[in-house]
């Protein structure tokens, strides 16, 4: 009897599959760190934004790093800021704040008309601290980085809230004016 000869079928192809859409899931801070989401990479929470003119803080103008900032002002009488709520740690440790800065301006008077003004306020908005207030006669049109060692500012507050704040003022002009970019902030304590 002679072998059955083979005989073609169709195999069936697999159907592609598709795979989820990854969605962001927001990193805590690194250990030690008091503040979450400090280069603004997954947008503005937690962080609260204010805008005089109801502009969006977060944006990717001008990064340090990574794709977005904080971009405050850039308008005439603008009052913008962004501000975060971080919880002291109790102990003796160092805590502090650092971040990079950038001012940019096209005023060319040599009096401070606008500024960024940085600050540690309590639960009431009373100001603990302030950690910088630089004017348009300080912009440098590049990035820059600060630290500051806020631990004696800090020390009467051990296991309460209080608010990490970046203000960007500017005074009312037609045609000039300054902005103020911040990142990569980081609370360390």
């Amino acid at each position: 009897m002679p072998a059955p000869s083979p005989t073609a079928t169709d195999t069936p192809a697999p159907s592609p599959t598709t795979n989820p859409t990854d969605t962001p899931i927001p990193q805590p801070p690194p250990s030690g760190s008091l503040i979450q989401n400090g280069g603004f990479e997954q947008g503005a929470d937690p962080w609260q934004e204010s805008s005089a003119n109801g502009y969006e803080i977060v944006d990717s103008t001008n990064p340090h790093s990574g794709q977005y900032s904080a971009y405050l002002c850039g308008y005439s009488s603008c009052d913008d800021s962004i501000s975060q709520d971080i919880t002291v740690p109790s102990g003796s440790g160092t805590i502090t704040v650092s971040y990079w800065w950038y001012g940019y301006t096209t005023r060319t008077a040599h009096s401070c008309r606008d500024a960024l003004t940085v600050a540690l306020l309590d639960s009431n908005g009373s100001v603990i601290g302030k950690l910088q207030h630089s004017c348009n006669t300080d912009a440098k049109n590049s990035w820059q980085q600060v630290s500051f060692d806020v631990t004696s500012k800090l020390s009467n507050y051990a296991g309460q809230t209080v608010t990490l704040l970046f203000n960007g003022r500017t005074a009312s002009s037609s045609s000039v004016t300054s902005v103020f970019f911040v990142d990569d902030v980081a609370v360390s304590g």
